[in-house]
C-alpha cells in the first residue's frame, strides 16, 4: 500500500453508535491513525481540508494549531501532500462503510450535496489560482453550481451527471477532460459488470443517477491515469472532488427498509473502497477524506463561502462546539480564552470574511515569540525549527565533505615510516 506522509494525522477509534450515526455526519481520513473522535463545525472542516490541499483559508489556522496530528503532518517538509481526494456521500451513515470515524459533524452543521459541491468548487478554484495548467483539478457531482461566464480555469474539469447525459466543462484540449469524455458508453452495462445487481432500473431517473455516480466514482481515476498519466506523475498538486447524493435519493424514493436502499449502501462502500485504493496507488503522498451524512438528516442547503449566501445571524453562525474557535461576542471570546492569555486581542471578522460578525483571538508577537491558537496558547516555533534544521543539515554535509577530502589527501601521502623500515631490512 502506498505510503502517505500523513501517517500521524488521524486515528482509529471505536465506531459511532447507531444513535450517533443517525444524528451526526462523520469525517474519515485515509490512512486512519488513532485519534480521539471529536465534533467539528463546518468551518473547521473547511480548515482541515484547506490545510491538506495547501491553500489559504481563514479557518485553517483554527484547525491546524489545535490538532497536534495536523501540526505534526504540516511539519513534514520533505513530503507535503501531492494530491487530495475529497468525497462527500449524502444518504450514507458512518456504520455502512465499516470504517472508523475521525471527526463527527453535528446535524445542525451538516451541509447538503448542493452545498458540498459549491464548497468543493471553491476549494478547486483557490487551488487552480495557485497552480499552473498542468495541475489536475477534477470535480464530479450531479449539481450544476456553474461559475459565472469567464471564471472557468483551464485546469479545472467538471463532470456534471444528469439523467440523460453527462456534461463536461473545462478547456476542450485539456487531457483530463478528453480522458473522461470517453470513459463510459453504456452506464447500465458497466454498472452491472461492477456490482452484479438487478434491483435497479435504468429507466427510472433516481436509479439512473445513482448508477452513474457509482460508475464514475469507481472508474474515473483509472480513466484519467490511462489518458493523462503524465499529469499524475508531475510535480503539481492535484485535487479530486466527488459529491454523491444518489443513495439519499434511493432512500427517499424506496424507503429505508427497501431492497434498493440496502443494496445502494453496499454498492457505495464498494465504490469508495475502489476509488480510495486507486488513489493510494497513484499517489504515494496523497490524502483522502470521506464525508458521510445519514439519510435522515435534513442538511443545510447553503454554507458560508464565495459561491453561497452568508448567514445573517452572527450569533448562530459563530456558535461552535465547546467554544472551539469562533465567538458571537467579544465578551464570550475574552472569557473563553482568558483574554487570549494576554498575548492577543479579541477581534471581529469583517463582512468580506468567511465568518462576518464573529470574534476570535488575533495573536501577537511577545518578546520576539509569535503565538497562535484559539487562545494564543501555542508558541509558533516553525521559523526557529526551520533555521535549526537546515543549519544542522548544512553542517552535516560540510562535515561529510571535509572528511572525504581528508581521506583523499591521506591516500596521496607516502607512508614514510613503513617505507623506511622495509628499506633498512
Amino acid at each position: 500500500m502506498a505510503k502517505f506522509h500523513l501517517t500521524s494525522v488521524l486515528l482509529i477509534v471505536k465506531a459511532l453508535s447507531v444513535f450517533a450515526a443517525g444524528n451526526e455526519g462523520s469525517v474519515r481520513i485515509f490512512p486512519n491513525v488513532e485519534q480521539n473522535v471529536r465534533s467539528i463545525s463546518f468551518p473547521e472542516l473547511d480548515g482541515i481540508v484547506s490545510h491538506f490541499v495547501g491553500i489559504e483559508s481563514e479557518d485553517a489556522s483554527f484547525a491546524a494549531v489545535n490538532d497536534k496530528a495536523i501540526v505534526n503532518a504540516a511539519s513534514d517538509i520533505f513530503n507535503k501532500p501531492k494530491a487530495n481526494l475529497l468525497i462527500s456521500l449524502e444518504g450514507v451513515d458512518s456504520e455502512s462503510l465499516n470504517d472508523k470515524t475521525s471527526y463527527t459533524i453535528p446535524s445542525s452543521d451538516v451541509v447538503s450535496a448542493e452545498g458540498m459541491a459549491a464548497f468543493e468548487l471553491e476549494v478547486a478554484y483557490k487551488l487552480a489560482e495557485s497552480q499552473n495548467s498542468d495541475s489536475m483539478i477534477v470535480l464530479v457531482s450531479n449539481e450544476e453550481n456553474e461559475c459565472k461566464e469567464g471564471e472557468y480555469k483551464s485546469n479545472v474539469v467538471r463532470v456534471v451527471m444528469k439523467e440523460n447525459d453527462v456534461t463536461l466543462t473545462g478547456h476542450p484540449y485539456n487531457k483530463v477532460r478528453k480522458a473522461v469524455s470517453g470513459m463510459v458508453d453504456d452506464v447500465a452495462k458497466r454498472f452491472n459488470e461492477l456490482y452484479d445487481t438487478t434491483v435497479f432500473d435504468e429507466n427510472k431517473s433516481t436509479d439512473k443517477i445513482f448508477m452513474k455516480e457509482m460508475v464514475y466514482m469507481h472508474d474515473i481515476l483509472g480513466a484519467i491515469n490511462n489518458g493523462a498519466s503524465n499529469l499524475v506523475k508531475d510535480e503539481n498538486k492535484d485535487f479530486f472532488g466527488i459529491v454523491s447524493d444518489g443513495a439519499k435519493k434511493i432512500y427517499e424514493t424506496y424507503g429505508p427498509e427497501s431492497e434498493q436502499y440496502k443494496e445502494a449502501q453496499a454498492i457505495v462502500k464498494k465504490a469508495v473502497d475502489a476509488i480510495v485504493k486507486e488513489f493510494q496507488g497513484l499517489y504515494e503522498n496523497g490524502v483522502a477524506e470521506v464525508i458521510t451524512t445519514p439519510a435522515g438528516i435534513k442538511a443545510k442547503r447553503s454554507i458560508n463561502g464565495k459561491f453561497m449566501k452568508r448567514q445573517a445571524n452572527a450569533s448562530a453562525s459563530c456558535a461552535r462546539v465547546n467554544n472551539y474557535s469562533l465567538f458571537a461576542t467579544a465578551e464570550d471570546c475574552m472569557k473563553a480564552t482568558n483574554q487570549c492569555n494576554g498575548r492577543g486581542t479579541c477581534e471581529q471578522f469583517d463582512e468580506k470574511s468567511r465568518n462576518p460578525g464573529c470574534f476570535s483571538c488575533s495573536c501577537k508577537t511577545v518578546d520576539n515569540v509569535k503565538y497562535g491558537g484559539v487562545a494564543c496558547e501555542a508558541e509558533n516555533i516553525s521559523s526557529q525549527f526551520q533555521l535549526l534544521f537546515w543549519s544542522s543539515v548544512i553542517l552535516i554535509v560540510i562535515l561529510i565533505f571535509v572528511v572525504g577530502i581528508m581521506f583523499n589527501i591521506k591516500s596521496d601521502i607516502p607512508i614514510v615510516g613503513v617505507a623506511s623500515h622495509q628499506k633498512t631490512n
